[in-house]
């Protein structure tokens, strides 16, 4: 959604050690050793866990997460978390029937979290041994609101095939749309913004991934999505795997590369677009795989994350109403977080130190010189209701691409982060509404890709 989720990113950690040491969650036993549970029991453990939070039992709702977790969240942090959603929604309400899936080796474990004002997804990942070794909330699924294509999209133009992009164990499904036609086409890689996303980007009742894919796939572009690895594998994941490059460069190169070797499309017209945390790192991406022919930045900055954060609470915390004293508070908590020496510290905001470190070392000055030296193309599209990535992100790029020819920057005043159509500044609100990315963007960066001039507002 944006930067890093406006819901709550609680953790991305990885599963129990794989080894047949202990592995210090407090069970005495070495991993090899240790019963492995099932879909049923995986259940009642997260259904225990919901109990918990319902009744504010912090301490007793820890109590099953492993050693990385409780090292990310303690139970008084959770009860902050736990008491500003509440605040927020008006009062807590009642958990939603349960989805589970397994991946890999641990179990998703979806359940609705309803309040009177707000309905989130809240995603608990058991791991094999039964230990809680992930935890979100994300805005909620529509699940029983079947998509329904924009007037862009032209159905009868394309068709998809699945693939899988890199290799075991970090293997990606994907979803390639292509045009029906013979010719070799221009293709383009789909990069997500933060958090555990799906090929869809589905963010509440949106797909703004699938919009552009059937929408750029009906102007004759080749359009690659995939499940990101956080989605897939994220139960897996160990701390030192938990970064930029392996969550989101390693596997965007991947794609790229995978669609260069595709018969219908055109190796040497190949794009990566990325969306929020994905356009941050587009000139990453591009420093990995010069051979793009461009990329694609929708809202994204390159600023340094820290100062983004603090934008996006501090209009928060500007916002009237109920809950506005909460917002104060976590933004006033979370710059005396940024604040403090990053020495000593295994986390920040809930997030192990390495990622903000890896993601920092991406941005500002790394980011200005890694797409200065880039020789393909530059598409930058701003919004001008987006509140998490503004006007200020967008002079930046303006700036550091100044005078470069083969670099078009466009502003689209109508639209939110997801660059989809409203009046006014965005709210978190908007997210909870169903919409379509813009029908003159999607037409634009088409265009753009095929011609090199954006043919959008």
């Amino acid at each position: 959604m944006g930067i890093f989720e406006l819901t709550v990113v609680l953790a991305m950690m990885g599963s129990d050690v794989k080894a047949p040491t202990p592995t210090g969650d407090g069970d005495a036993k070495p991993a090899t050793q240790r019963a492995e549970i099932d879909q049923a029991e995986a259940e009642r453990i997260a259904t225990t866990f919901a109990e918990r939070l319902r009744g504010e039992k912090f301490e007793d709702a820890v109590a099953p997460f492993n050693k990385r977790m409780k090292s990310a969240i303690s139970a008084k942090k959770l009860g902050e978390i736990w008491g500003a959603m509440a605040k927020s929604g008006a009062g807590f309400d009642s958990f939603g029937e349960i989805k589970t899936e397994k991946v890999d080796d641990s179990f998703r474990v979806v359940r609705p979290a309803r309040w009177k004002k707000l309905t989130l997804d809240m995603q608990v990942v058991v791991s094999r041994h039964g230990k809680i070794s992930g935890l979100w909330f994300r805005p909620a699924a529509a699940a029983t609101t079947a998509y329904q294509e924009p007037a862009y999209v032209d159905e009868s133009t394309f068709h998809e095939k699945e693939v899988v992009i890199g290799a075991k164990p970090w293997a990606l499904k994907g979803i390639v749309s292509i045009p029906n036609n013979k010719a070799k086409k221009p293709a383009v890689v789909l990069v997500h913004g933060s958090g555990p996303h799906d090929a869809d980007e589905a963010i509440g009742p949106n797909r703004p991934f699938r919009d552009l894919a059937w929408g750029l796939a009906s102007q004759g572009v080749v359009v690659l999505r995939y499940e990101k690895r956080t989605h897939a594998h994220g139960g897996e994941m160990t701390p030192d795997q938990i970064n930029v490059k392996a969550e989101v460069i390693d596997d965007a190169v991947a794609a790229a590369e995978l669609l260069r070797g595709m018969t219908d499309v055109d190796p040497l017209r190949v794009y990566v677009l990325g969306h929020s945390l994905g356009g941050c790192l587009a000139p990453a991406i591009a420093k990995r795989d010069p051979a793009l022919a461009g990329v694609i930045s929708l809202s994204g900055s390159l600023r340094s994350m820290n100062d983004v954060i603090v934008d996006q609470l501090a209009y928060l915390a500007s916002l009237p109403g109920e809950g506005q004293g909460e917002r104060r508070k976590a933004l006033a908590d979370t710059k005396a977080e940024l604040a403090k020496p990053v020495e000593g510290q295994t986390t920040l905001l809930g997030v192990p130190i390495s990622y903000w470190r890896d993601l920092n070392a991406q941005l500002g000055e790394h980011a200005a010189e890694a797409i200065g030296t880039f020789k393909g193309a530059v598409l930058v599209l701003g919004g001008g209701r987006d509140y998490q990535v503004t006007r200020k992100d967008f002079e930046v790029w303006q700036r550091v691409l100044k005078g470069r020819k083969n670099a078009t920057l466009v502003w689209v005043p109508n639209v939110n982060h997801l660059f989809m159509d409203g009046k006014g500044m965005a709210t978190p609100k908007d997210y909870e509404t169903a919409g379509h990315v813009d029908a003159k963007v999607v037409p634009g960066i088409a265009a753009w890709i095929k011609t090199g001039t954006y043919g959008g507002a």
